[in-house]
């Protein structure tokens, strides 16, 4: 069964007994740890007071060792039996298992970022310290002390930050756009090479004037020998 660690421990008997005959011990007890018993009136109920709290989470066993009635028969063994301490850490007497709040600091554990730390709640940045702890609690690189919205990292010391982001975006996109055309365009001197087409040479005239006159003076000789004959 499961008890609170300030428990108190009841055991009853089928007939009365003798309180002054009963020995018993709880194992494993630390001996800064103190027992004591107080019967009820008709002696057939006892109730073990423990001096301190026992030790969240941890089983414990009662052996009464000796005990006689009231006639003075003993019994006739050992009677022992176990226990175990629930987890309350707050110690309002719910175990942690039925406590909606563990910490009893007024936070609900469904909302509480430190549900076993009742001076924390709050984790804003979630990086595991809480921000009564956090010197910077919205994770922005500026302190609280600093932040004019602790709380919003979009906002530091002097107001709104601005939102630089679609400005490197679009810089970044036209340097990639420049770099592909830079790739895509011809080198000097490395495209196809166009052939060069050589005009044909000029006649000399002058050579066919000359084959004219000899020709026209030929026919001039032949036409005066004619004429002396």
């Amino acid at each position: 069964m499961n008890v609170p660690v300030n428990t108190t421990v009841t055991t009853v008997f089928s007939e009365p007994m003798d309180p002054n005959s009963v020995e018993l011990a709880i194992h494993p007890l630390p001996a800064n740890i103190a027992i004591s018993q107080s019967w009820s009136p008709d002696n057939t109920t006892m109730t073990i007071t423990l001096s301190r709290p026992l030790s969240r989470n941890s089983t414990y066993t009662v052996t009464i060792t000796q005990a006689r009635d009231l006639a003075g028969n003993e019994m006739e063994e050992n009677y022992s039996f176990s226990f175990r301490t629930w987890l309350d850490h707050d110690n309002d007497g719910i175990p942690d298992s039925a406590d909606a709040d563990d910490d009893n600091d007024g936070v609900d554990d469904v909302d509480d970022a430190f549900p076993f730390n009742d001076l924390e709640w709050l984790d804003t940045d979630g990086d595991g310290i809480g921000n009564n702890a956090d010197l910077d609690d919205d994770n922005d690189g500026v302190l609280d002390v600093d932040d004019e919205e602790p709380l919003d990292p979009t906002i530091g010391p002097e107001g709104p930050r601005a939102n630089y982001w679609p400005y490197l975006l679009i810089a970044l996109f036209l340097i990639v756009v420049g770099l592909i055309a830079f790739i895509m365009l011809p080198k000097p001197g490395a495209g196809p090479q166009t052939p060069e087409i050589e005009e044909p040479e000029e006649a000399d005239d002058s050579e066919d004037d000359e084959v004219d006159e000899d020709l026209s003076i030929e026919e001039a000789e032949s036409e005066g020998t004619s004429d002396g004959d």
